[in-house]
């Protein structure tokens, strides 16, 4: 039988905002293999995330909402942006 692999992929700028209540309406029922989150501007302004990336938060936000059937399999931040596979 033919068998298939859900991916999850977006993009998200958060422009500096911490806002977890949006998580569930983002991020859905939990139906897919694997969870790839990008988030922009993460916790601080593009200027203060260019040169104070922060990510922290977001991360445990997201890893407390997909688990226990995810795990983060890496994180990585250029500047201001961030990207989380699940």
């Amino acid at each position: 039988s033919e068998r298939s692999l859900l991916i999850f992929a977006c993009t998200w700028n958060v422009y500096g905002q911490f806002v977890p209540e949006a998580v569930p309406q983002l991020l859905g029922s939990r139906k897919y293999h694997i969870y790839s989150i990008a988030t922009q501007e993460c916790e601080r302004t593009i200027q203060a995330a260019a040169l104070n990336p922060s990510h922290k938060k977001w991360e445990e936000c997201l890893k407390l909402y997909l688990a226990p059937h995810y795990v983060m399999l890496r994180s990585h931040s250029l500047q201001a942006i961030n990207l989380m596979i699940f």
